[in-house]
């Protein structure tokens, strides 16, 4: 940077007499001003070299910010963390992160804490060369910069990683609990799953599929697969992440086949925000208004839910979804749910933003469950 000033002398038997003195000062506090109006600009800014953080945990871990620059690194160098806040700053404070390690990712959750992406979703830092910038706001620390590049590969497409090799499919070989496993999730990703069940015997057959778990009726979705009636889609886009397992059992041995694809994503697709999470069914327990918390879509962006039942009862049950709002008959979508007929398509994609919330309540407390994903917009 240019020299705005000219130095205040201090060699031996040179006297610096007041006038002097407040020359040189006049000139530093008139170059003070010129960076802070930006009539003389920074020609070049160091942040130093980046100090190195660690997780405080790998999920919901925080870190404690000393400086403009840092790495993170996971908790006791596990595959992956999630950095959920950050301790530390003041209003209009700039900050750079970049993951320490490749092999180790660090996930920022957004909303979670105190830290925001205005796009609404998570990203992973999985790259030491690429670095994101945040400003702190006084209240939470702000995604300002992301890597574009990883914004452009955002989505890949997989195989299940339950087939033998390659892309070739499960067969379905037990016939209970614990079912053979189909898909593992990402820890971090979302894996949007395709699904397609083929029964090859010369009678109907019943599929299980344990979506995420193992409880039921939480978990399983059940479906009759007709004979030989090609492949048939079983699970349509749904997203499963954190690591939870897919798993099928069928009502004969080594007839039923499972094919599919995963389309693992950081930015388009997202699970319903209900409980359990990472993906998995959520059991409506309520037989009356307010209903089970099914999603509360973003403060400012645009949720697009689309959302499926499934009914494990023996006969069928309706089923009220309430939409954004309880008053009826504005908010309400009322359906009968058919017994033992898989997914069934109940809310097609409607938008909905500004924090409000989708519930749902069914006439038998405890069969039906919800499951869906959200496709966040501006």
């Amino acid at each position: 940077m240019a020299t705005h000033y000219t130095p205040i002398s201090t060699a031996a038997g040179v006297a610096n007499t007041a006038p002097v003195v407040n020359q040189r000062l006049q000139q530093l506090d008139d170059a003070i001003v010129g960076l802070e109006t930006g009539v003389s600009p920074f020609q070049q800014i160091s942040v130093g070299t980046p100090v190195a953080l660690t997780l405080s945990a790998n999920v919901s871990g925080a870190i404690t910010i000393t400086n403009t620059s840092h790495t993170v690194d996971t908790f006791a160098a596990a595959a992956s963390g999630d950095l959920a806040r950050i301790n530390g700053g003041i209003n209009g404070d700039l900050l750079m992160l970049s993951v320490a390690n490749n092999a180790r990712p660090v996930t920022v959750k957004t909303g979670a804490d105190n830290i925001v992406n205005p796009i609404g979703a998570d990203y992973v830092m999985n790259d030491i060369n690429k670095v994101i910038i945040l400003r702190y706001n006084g209240t939470n620390w702000v995604l300002v910069s992301i890597p574009q590049l990883t914004l452009v590969s955002a989505e890949t497409t997989e195989y299940l990683s339950g087939t033998p090799a390659t892309g070739r499919s499960v067969l379905v070989a037990a016939t209970a609990s614990p079912g053979t496993l189909v898909h593992t999730a990402h820890a971090t990703f979302q894996d949007s799953l395709f699904i397609y069940a083929h029964n090859s015997d010369t009678t109907i057959r019943t599929l299980t599929l344990q979506f995420g778990g193992t409880t039921t009726p939480n978990d399983d979705i059940k479906i009759d697969l007709g004979a030989e009636q090609g492949s048939i889609l079983i699970i349509p886009g749904i997203p499963l992440t954190g690591g939870v397992i897919l798993r099928a059992w069928a009502s004969s041995a080594n007839v039923i086949t499972i094919n599919g694809i995963v389309k693992r994503n950081t930015l388009l697709y997202a699970g319903l925000s209900g409980s359990p999470g990472s993906g998995r069914n959520i059991l409506v327990v309520p037989t009356a208004t307010p209903g089970t918390l099914i999603h509360t879509a973003h403060a400012t962006l645009k949720d697009k839910i689309w959302l499926y039942a499934y009914n494990s009862h023996t006969v069928a049950v309706k089923l009220t979804i309430e939409f954004g709002g309880m008053s009826a008959p504005t908010d309400l979508v009322e359906v009968t749910v058919p017994k033992g007929a898989g997914l069934f398509f109940v809310v097609p994609g409607y938008l909905l933003s500004n924090s409000l919330v989708v519930r749902a309540f069914a006439a038998v407390a405890n069969v039906v469950t919800i499951s869906g994903y959200v496709e966040r917009g501006v």
